[in-house]
């Protein structure tokens, strides 16, 4: 069993949680790896994931089962020290020795459980594609309305697709509607994106595992993947939950690159093609199919007609802990560029746009 290669994996997502805002998952994930390194009882647990590779992201699906137990109540004992359910974490060592205890009792429903990826669909990535609607519609800006059908892939239950319905603050400008049950203030820094008048006609979402968020198993799953000390993430997205089942949004179940072979352009509005922390998901074959799809629409691109790819997705290097990076393309412009950075979580978003050659 390569127990180092999987201790390093959860010694560096640990190092992302504490630079993200979560000590308590990032005390967890550093003593995890030293259970691994010393044969501790999790070591176990986790044999099955012992050479999966970093992109499988084994701590997040660990610390998603075991939060979704606690959700569940199977766990009450693990539950007083998690915030998210009104526990307090102030002691590792008592939390690690339930959580130890937890994941051997209940292995087999934590091995059901990691079979299938981490489902984010965290809301705090609106401020960043409503910024990027408003770059993505500059073009049309002497028109009173820019009309934009919206398409993401990796929508996983299509809570972004609501970014109208969010309210978002910052470097003296502002989204959406005062009073939204879901806001971000000071989510913007830097400069602001352009004063556009978005009107959403069309959403479409894709993912090959949709969320229905409108059951109790989708609503739970996409909770348990909240960090649980992170109080403000999770009501936020009960919030954007409640909003999604007033306005409901259509997800299809389908590849990202069978998805986007559907999409056509329309006169009079401009496609914006979305997507956050997607791409390093998907298959080298199946980004050369989506490149390829991408051109295409761009080289349709008409100026009553256009097209942008609008992504938030980890830099080249991505180097442990760096911002991710927000990048537009537009056509019939034909201009590529950097719009700023944000965290994998969304907020806050610095945005200084620049040319990328």
């Amino acid at each position: 069993m390569n127990t180092e290669r999987l201790a390093g994996h959860f010694e560096l997502q640990g190092g992302h949680c504490a630079r993200l805002g979560s000590p308590m998952y990032a005390a967890l994930l550093a003593r995890a790896a030293e259970e691994l390194r010393s044969g501790g009882a999790v070591a176990g647990v986790l044999a099955p994931w012992a050479d999966a590779p970093a992109d499988d992201m084994v701590p997040l699906r660990f610390l998603g089962g075991l939060h979704r137990l606690v959700l569940e109540r199977a766990a009450p004992r693990l539950a007083l020290h998690y915030p998210s359910v009104g526990g307090t974490f102030s002691d590792v060592d008592a939390a690690w020795r339930e959580l130890e205890a937890t994941a051997v009792e209940h292995s087999d429903e934590l091995a059901r459980w990691m079979q299938s990826p981490p489902q984010t669909n965290e809301p705090g990535r609106a401020a960043v594609l409503a910024g990027g609607l408003r770059f993505a519609t500059a073009a049309r800006a002497g028109q009173r309305s820019a009309r934009v059908c919206l398409v993401e892939l990796g929508a996983s239950a299509g809570l972004n697709l609501n970014v109208d319905r969010y309210r978002v603050t910052g470097a003296g400008a502002e989204w959406g509607p005062p009073g939204s049950a879901v806001g971000f203030e000071s989510a913007w820094e830097g400069a602001p994106p352009p004063d556009a008048d978005v009107q959403l006609v069309e959403r479409r979402g894709y993912d090959l595992a949709p969320v229905d968020a409108s059951s109790t198993e989708g609503r739970l799953l996409l909770t348990a993947y909240v960090w649980a000390d992170q109080v403000e993430r999770f009501e936020r997205l009960r919030a954007a939950l409640d909003i999604v089942a007033q306005h409901p949004v259509p997800v299809e179940r389908a590849s990202a690159a069978d998805a986007l072979d559907r999409v056509e352009l329309q006169p009079g509005t401009t496609t914006v093609l979305w997507h956050s922390v997607f791409w390093q998901y998907v298959a080298p074959a199946e980004q050369e199919r989506l490149t390829t799809r991408i051109a295409e629409l761009g080289a349709q691109a008409t100026p009553d007609a256009h097209f942008a790819h609008l992504s938030l997705e980890a830099g080249q290097d991505r180097a442990p802990g760096a911002d991710h990076v927000v990048t537009l393309e537009s056509w019939p412009e034909g201009e590529r560029r950097v719009l700023g950075t944000a965290r994998a979580h969304g907020v806050p978003v610095h945005w200084a746009p620049r040319a990328l050659d």
